[in-house]
């Protein structure tokens, strides 16, 4: 695995591949993310698909973007942040990877028309988890880069809230890296505007209106501000994919 060749894994060559071989597939694709950009966000998005299909892989691509926006205004109005530009590349690309742990969530939740029932939910917030296991496979080849750590905070850390209710970790206020917290708005925004199967999308306005007033968790005042001044910006990313966001069912 960890040189990525699966051809000795039976269940890879049988109908649908295991989570051990989709962890070695999606984490090569992580590398491409990296080290060729677009083309590697493609390759990813394509596996989100092929394998996982109920959800859009434009989501991870629009993330992505309003992760890079929010935090852009973040360095812009707090500079004690002393983000750089390669550091807000870096950690927008591994905002795609926030949902990875998603793959080993069962296809009933993620696909289910309705609303979770408590279990269902606990079971759903485990993907935090799941995703870093599944990143703790590749970490004593990656862990040495600030991009590995970005990839496994932010898919550990995207759904904490300022004022310790979030999860996995109840984690509050500055103890919650600003790359989480600005992907975890992109994350809420950018599944109240798209459509989903329990759900039909909210418009750009109401969407912004209910992150600011706390509908989907408190967020830090410095992020908050942030994503207001960022507004204009972002709701033209999601204009221009806006069909995108009308027609994902997942």
């Amino acid at each position: 695995i960890n040189s990525y060749d699966l051809s000795n894994c039976e269940l890879y060559t049988s109908c649908y591949p295991c989570p051990m071989c989709l962890s070695a597939i999606i984490w090569s694709n992580i590398k491409k993310v990296y080290a060729v950009g677009d083309k590697g966000v493609c390759a990813l998005k394509d596996i989100s698909v092929e394998f996982r299909s109920s959800e859009s892989g434009e989501h991870v691509v629009r993330v992505r973007e309003y992760t890079r926006i929010i935090l852009e205004h973040v360095r812009d109005l707090y500079p004690e942040y002393k983000l750089t530009k390669n550091q807000i590349d870096e950690m927008s690309q591994a905002a795609i990877l926030h949902d990875i742990g998603k793959i080993a969530i069962p296809d009933t939740i993620l696909n289910k028309p309705g609303k979770l029932t408590d279990e269902e939910f606990t079971t759903m917030k485990t993907h935090t988890l799941r995703g870093c296991e599944i990143l703790d496979r590749f970490r004593t080849v990656e862990s040495e880069t600030s991009f590995f750590q970005y990839c496994y905070e932010i898919t550990r850390w995207h759904h904490e809230r300022d004022d310790g209710r979030g999860y996995p970790d109840g984690l509050s206020g500055e103890s919650i890296p600003i790359y989480a917290q600005a992907s975890g708005v992109a994350d809420c925004f950018d599944a109240l505007v798209s459509k989903r199967v329990y759900k039909e999308p909210f418009s750009k306005e109401e969407a912004f209106r209910m992150i600011i007033n706390g509908g989907c968790g408190k967020f830090s005042k410095k992020l908050l501000d942030s994503f207001e001044a960022a507004r204009k910006e972002i709701f033209a990313v999601a204009d221009s994919h806006v069909d995108d966001t009308k027609k994902n069912a997942g």
